[in-house]
């Protein structure tokens, strides 16, 4: 859970996927990532999916997983803050 602005509560799973290359083994370079979830302030609620996929340039110190949450939470959370509190 983090807060974003005044008293947004967001909250989210990560996870991270890999796929399979021609010979059956793990595709390291371009596992996908993704972080899904909700945000809620004053009773309102705002439902979110993030999907990204390594470009193939070689393996992360970070999963993308916690990556796809990352790259939400800093490029989209000045905009779910007034979704968030816009009214129904």
């Amino acid at each position: 859970m983090r807060c974003i602005g005044r008293s947004l509560d967001v909250h989210g799973k990560t996870g991270t996927g890999l796929p399979a290359n021609a010979d059956g083994s793990d595709g390291m370079t371009h596992g996908w990532g993704w972080f899904v979830g909700w945000a809620r302030r004053d009773g309102k609620t705002l439902v979110f999916a993030r999907l990204i996929q390594d470009d193939g340039a070689g393996p992360q110190k970070t999963p993308v997983g916690l990556r796809a949450r990352d790259a939400f939470l800093s490029e989209r959370h000045s905009q779910i803050a007034p979704l968030a509190s816009s009214r129904r």
